[in-house]
């Protein structure tokens, strides 16, 4: 990756993930803003799954509690850390020149053998924004 990501902004860039050539693009803060979203979507399936006994008016409490709830900078940074966080950016570094690829199957394209080598790349595109996260991680 050898393209600043000046010249990969607006452009993109191809990487090589197992064998096959995927065109990126640079993540943005709406990308940034989807995961957000995505991550208490994927809190709220959980509470839902655990919770069926409970009475309709906790669950609805429950549920406007997570909703509006905001996630700090330190566990934004830690789920963008995460795998669940390397696949979703990956996934959305991808659908910008790959319209038709779906979140479940990065699971293809990223495993324990590359995961390590495809979290770095995904760091890499993720210009100022994914990078301003983890420096204020750092700084606190």
């Amino acid at each position: 990756m050898s393209d600043s990501l000046a010249d990969v902004a607006g452009k993109g860039l191809t990487i090589n993930i197992k064998g096959n050539d995927y065109e990126i693009s640079v993540l943005t803060v709406d990308d940034l803003a989807e995961f957000e979203k995505y991550i208490k979507s994927e809190r709220l399936k959980i509470f839902l799954d655990v919770a069926k006994e409970l009475d309709s008016k906790t669950k609805a409490e429950a549920i406007a509690a997570i909703s509006a709830e905001h996630l700090t900078t330190e566990e934004l940074a830690e789920e963008m850390n995460s795998m669940t966080g390397t696949r979703f950016f990956l996934w959305r570094s991808l659908i910008k020149k790959q319209p038709k690829l779906k979140l479940e199957e990065m699971g293809k394209l990223v495993d324990l053998d590359n995961f390590n080598e495809v979290s770095q790349m995904v760091q890499s595109i993720g210009g100022k924004t994914i990078k301003n996260v983890q420096r204020e991680k750092a700084n606190k």
